[in-house]
């Protein structure tokens, strides 16, 4: 049975301003690879004005601030493991607010479906096949020795070795798989 929250994680006028932000989000994070927080901030700000116009003062700002939450703590814990930008975190947390917490887990496996598509096309595309294997297998293999790197893989005596294979990886513009994985879940 469809709940109210379910139906109206997509009402048209969310829908539309759901994607303007993407829209912005992934033009400006293929540019410079950021999200400007001021387009995080203003998503977060009208997501709010339109869960109160929807569910009314009590239960749009209860829909806001569990879906905001639903986005962004999946997020934040990627952040912290170093998979995603901070930005990418706050742009989901957006995501949530708009939609509500009832779309946020179908939502985040798209994207993660999405991300892994588009870091295997662009890992293919670019030829870094060979380069990108053993930097995610090497830092696999050494993260239950976190910090204790051998003597001939380590880039430095400050840095751990499955920091330094860290950085051999490109950054993606992730917001495209985040896009991507929204517009899966509306269609």
């Amino acid at each position: 049975m469809q709940t109210l929250e379910s139906v109206t994680a997509f009402y048209p006028l969310t829908s539309a301003c759901l994607t303007a932000v993407l829209g912005v989000a992934v033009v400006t994070d293929l540019r410079s690879h950021k999200i400007p927080n001021m387009l995080v901030v203003t998503g977060a700000v009208v997501a709010l004005a339109l869960q109160m116009g929807l569910h009314g003062a009590g239960h749009g700002v209860w829909q806001w601030a569990t879906g905001l939450a639903a986005g962004l703590a999946p997020f934040a814990l990627l952040y912290v493991m170093r998979a995603v930008g901070a930005g990418d975190a706050k742009l989901m947390g957006c995501i949530g607010a708009f939609t509500g917490p009832a779309a946020m887990p179908e939502i985040l496996l798209a994207t993660l479906l999405a991300g892994g598509a588009l870091a295997l096309g662009v890992m293919l595309w670019r030829g870094e096949s060979r380069r990108t294997l053993h930097a995610v297998l090497g830092t696999v293999l050494w993260m239950p020795f976190a910090g204790h790197a051998p003597a001939s893989t380590a880039a430095s005596d400050a840095a751990p070795a499955s920091a330094s294979r860290i950085r051999t990886v490109r950054r993606l513009p992730y917001a495209v798989a985040i896009a991507t994985g929204v517009g899966l879940v509306m269609a």
